[in-house]
């Protein structure tokens, strides 16, 4: 299970910082709030749009044709590693029936047993005593 959780947040931690690289044009269709509203009311009140807006409006447009083929990219590129994923389970190892893990279990106890019987055989008899009595220091003498 920790494997899988540990697995699972490098996966969305990798997510998180390649989405953006790969659907850039994204970022620019998000940020395009500000000036959508500007241009639309710029050719509501019939005033002449600047050439920097018709820029961005222009740049707005290209991100919103490219978005497309981006997202189609990443969704590649989520089967290509949907793909690679399944030809690594076999490579993943461990006990995947419960008869194995049971016998797993009980062959580790038997051994932590045998340990500490082997631990109680050298186990003194006599708990050790304190070699002399300890006083406490009185610094009202000196």
């Amino acid at each position: 299970m920790a494997i899988w959780a540990w697995v699972l947040r490098i996966v969305v931690t990798l997510s998180f910082l390649f989405v953006p690289q790969v659907v850039s044009s994204l970022t620019t269709l998000i940020q395009s709030d500000p000036t959508v509203a500007e241009f639309e009311a710029a050719k509501a009140s019939g005033a002449p749009v600047s050439a920097e807006l018709s820029d961005q409006m222009a740049t707005i447009a290209t991100a919103s044709e490219d978005v497309i083929g981006q997202w189609q990219l990443w969704m590649w590129i989520a089967v290509a590693s949907a793909i690679v994923f399944i030809f690594t389970i076999p490579a993943l190892t461990g006990r995947w029936t419960t008869t194995k893990a049971h016998q797993d279990h009980e062959q580790h106890a038997a051994m932590r047993e045998q340990e500490l019987a082997r631990h109680q055989l050298h186990k003194p008899d006599v708990e050790p005593q304190l070699v002399g009595k300890i006083e406490p220091h009185n610094d009202a003498t000196t």
